[in-house]
């Protein structure tokens, strides 16, 4: 269960650094609660063309580390970004990880949920198989 909380915590900082990058590279100079999911749908945009080169995952893993460089390279030569109080922000995901991880400590693995020796919702977890095999 760490790796899972150790790939949402890298997820999360790339997500808001390309994110916070972004609006910086567009004219908004002071930090925003946008910079998550903005930076999110570039981090998607980006795996998606990477994990069609060679090396599959190993691409995508190098193309989110320069995403990351050049998001915190864009961020520190146009000044530093102001705003905000982090504590609120910091406590407001510590209590969304929190209840979210509820339903796999409850079940003591991370995983599709609901998937067990009486399986009657085949079509999502058919349909993230033939996901994971192309």
């Amino acid at each position: 269960m760490l790796g899972a909380y150790a790939s949402v915590a890298v997820l999360i900082a790339v997500s808001i650094a390309a994110g916070q990058a972004i609006l910086s590279l567009c004219g908004r100079r002071r930090s925003s609660w946008l910079a998550g999911p903005v930076g999110l749908a570039a981090v998607l945009v980006v795996s998606g063309i990477a994990i069609k080169l060679p090396g599959h995952g190993t691409a995508v893993a190098i193309a989110l580390a320069v995403l990351f460089a050049l998001s915190l390279a864009s961020l520190v030569k146009g000044g530093r970004v102001a705003g905000g109080d982090p504590g609120l922000a910091v406590a407001a995901a510590g209590l969304v990880l929190i209840l979210a991880s509820i339903p796999f400590i409850v079940n003591g693995r991370v995983g599709s949920l609901g998937v067990g020796l009486v399986n009657d919702d085949m079509a999502s977890h058919l349909l993230i198989a033939d996901w994971l095999n192309t």
